[in-house]
């Protein structure tokens, strides 16, 4: 009996750390998809920002990005606020 209760535990265990490890890699993943997220997010706004400062307007610097002009004037009033 106490045989079967041991390896019950172990199965438990064993099982346990198999859930765990899986939340790990699918949180890690879930970390790698956001950071890549914000790291295009941030790109684009350094592109806007860099497009504006070389002398381009929201209209011209939309169609080049495929944001709207609303976005532009967006994204160029964070830097401002900052």
């Amino acid at each position: 009996m106490r045989l079967k209760w041991l390896l019950d535990q172990l199965t438990n265990i064993r099982s346990e750390r198999e859930a765990i490890e899986e939340g790990w890699k699918k949180g890690l993943e879930q970390g790698k998809e956001e950071g890549l997220r914000e790291g295009m997010k941030e790109g684009v706004k350094h592109l806007v920002r860099t497009m504006a400062k070389k002398g381009m307007n929201a209209k011209d610097i939309a169609h080049l990005t495929d944001l709207t002009e609303e976005e532009i004037r967006e994204l160029l009033n964070e830097e401002g606020g900052r």
